[in-house]
């Protein structure tokens, strides 16, 4: 989740001095790995199209189900 975990508190402190009204902010975004990236390009650009779709088009319930990132679990590598 990168630098979500530095920033979150720092982003809630603000949007509490400026009175912000918003209950929640949600991680949309890559599931924590010790990997930068997924070492495999359809699975970066799935994962990608995922991440978008959740930010542009879900509702909050489906934001919360994924609370700890976009991961493609059921994908076979192309050695497997």
């Amino acid at each position: 989740m990168g630098a979500w975990g530095f920033v979150k508190s720092r982003i809630d402190n603000v949007m509490q001095t400026l009175k912000n009204h918003q209950q929640k902010l949600y991680y949309i975004g890559r599931r924590a790995a010790a990997s930068p990236a997924t070492g495999v390009y359809d699975r970066h650009l799935a994962n990608q199209k995922n991440i978008l779709r959740l930010a542009i088009e879900a509702d909050v319930k489906e934001i919360r189900e994924t609370w700890a990132g976009v991961s493609l679990v059921t994908y076979k590598l192309p050695i497997e």
